[in-house]
C-alpha cells in the first residue's frame, strides 16, 4: 500500500494454495522467512493480478522478488504482452516487453 510515502508498504497479503485462503497480517509477523522462500521457491507458480506494486513492495520489504508469476492482467492484455517470469525475472521481463 503506498500512501504519502516513496515506497510502497506491506499492507495485508491474502494467499491461497489451493485449498485454504490465508490472510497474514504483516504487522503480526515477525519472522518472514516462510514467506521469503515461497517467493523464492523456483517449484511454486504464483498468480497474481496487476502485480507491479506487489513486487516492488517485496523488494523493499523482503531483497526478494518473487519468481514463476503468471500476472493475470498481462495474460488479460490489458496492459503488456502475455509474459511468464522466469528466475531471473526482472531482467528477462523488461527485456521481453521492450521486444515487443
Amino acid at each position: 500500500m503506498r500512501t504519502n510515502i516513496y515506497h510502497p508498504q506491506l499492507g495485508l497479503i491474502q494467499l491461497y494454495d489451493g485449498d485454504a485462503l490465508t490472510l497474514i497480517d504483516p504487522l503480526a509477523i515477525a519472522d518472514w522467512q516462510p514467506f521469503i522462500a515461497l517467493l523464492a521457491d523456483q517449484q511454486v507458480t504464483k498468480l497474481l493480478h496487476a502485480c507491479s506494486e506487489d513486487m516492488e513492495v517485496f523488494w523493499h520489504s523482503f531483497g526478494q522478488m518473487s519468481v514463476l508469476i503468471i500476472d493475470t492482467q498481462v495474460l488479460e492484455g490489458r496492459r503488456l504482452p502475455a509474459a511468464y517470469y522466469p528466475a531471473d525475472s526482472p531482467r528477462w521481463w523488461l527485456k521481453r516487453c521492450r521486444s515487443r
